[in-house]
């Protein structure tokens, strides 16, 4: 319920869906992606775009989605200029974290850098809300996108991200390509420390070292472990409570 409420106050914020007919033209800094080659790459041989996007599994050596969600889904989009575009069809990308937009019944992809987007989460189908511009982690920059799960002072960060993974089949010495799903979470703190986190692990205290005390009474009083997504937030939520 926590993580819905944090949702829904960001959507009350940030974001007015517009109604009507979207069509390129009324869109800023679109580039269309390029069109279907055959190319060698990590994929094997198979469909790839050719600015080296990869958009669908069909026809090549991988196994499952590179997407957060495989279908086209509403959301919205908040670029850096501060423009807003509502109600359009989007898919998230998690291998090249990029995010591609349908109109017309094209593929393009905003040349524009993306502040935010909201798509609806895969599993509870109520929206997620995904940022850029954090502090850049290793094998990361200010452009990737997070899911941002608590968004107050103190921040929830989910970083989702797909791998190729090579993996047995029930014949004998052949493996297949598969996509894997990594999921990374992260605090970033008032003050812009971030750092990678691990569930039930009271190593979460220690970043929020001034308050750890009261932290640690809280959640052992609340019998918190820190395993769900949920009591991780109760916990913030508090310490947001006690800073200034």
């Amino acid at each position: 319920m926590r993580i819905k409420l944090a949702v829904c106050l960001v959507l009350i914020n940030h974001w007015v869906y517009a109604q009507g007919s979207i069509r390129p033209s009324t869109f800023p800094a679109l580039t269309p992606v390029g069109g279907l080659s055959l190319n060698r790459s990590d994929f094997g041989t198979g469909l790839k775009y050719s600015d080296g996007s990869y958009l669908s599994e069909k026809g090549t050596e991988v196994k499952g989605t590179p997407f957060f969600i495989e279908d086209w889904k509403k959301g919205s989009v908040l670029l850096k200029t501060k423009e807003r575009i509502d109600t359009v069809l989007l898919k998230y990308n998690l291998y090249t974290d990029l995010l591609h937009v349908k109109v017309d019944d094209q593929e393009y992809q905003f040349n524009i850098d993306v502040s935010e987007f909201l798509l609806p989460d895969p599993v509870t189908n109520e929206m997620a809300l995904f940022r850029s511009g954090f502090n850049a982690e290793p094998g990361l920059n200010e452009k990737s996108f997070y899911q941002v799960l608590y968004d107050g002072k103190t921040k929830l960060l989910l970083k989702h991200k797909k791998i190729i993974i090579s993996e047995l089949t029930s014949t004998p010495g052949v493996k297949a390509k598969v996509f894997e799903d990594q999921k990374s979470y992260f605090i970033l703190t008032a003050s812009g420390k971030m750092k990678k986190i691990k569930k039930k692990n009271k190593g979460i205290l220690d970043l929020l070292e001034e308050k750890k005390v009261e932290l640690k009474k809280m959640a052992d009083t609340n019998k918190l472990k820190l395993v769900t997504d949920e009591e991780i937030i109760k916990v913030l939520e508090y310490y947001d409570s006690l800073i200034k």
